[in-house]
């Protein structure tokens, strides 16, 4: 698989989130829909990894992206504007999947 320069650095730290990322990344012309699918994925590992990581977070008593996304807790820890953009991510790829 090719790999993404603006990924690159996840690599060795978050291999979980790299996949997702670079398949995002490089087919975001090719392949808007599946980019934005792509996109989804990495930020659902992604913020699914800090409520394991994190103990302060409080686990949502349901299990999808937007309950882990509107947590209190995760919501205190995320400043907005990470938030809204990981909302337009979000948004954009259940779009991907279900439009």
């Amino acid at each position: 698989m090719e790999t993404s320069e603006n990924f690159a650095f996840v690599g060795e730290r978050f291999p979980f989130f790299k996949e997702s990322a670079t398949k995002a990344e490089l087919q975001a012309y090719a392949d808007p829909r599946a980019s934005c699918f792509h996109a989804r994925h990495a930020l659902e590992r992604l913020v699914i990894r800090l409520f394991k990581v994190d103990k302060s977070l409080n686990q949502p008593t349901v299990n999808n992206l937007d309950a882990y996304m509107t947590e209190p807790s995760f919501l205190s820890l995320v400043p907005q504007i990470v938030w809204e953009k990981a909302e337009l991510v979000r948004k954009a790829g259940n779009s991907a999947v279900h439009g």
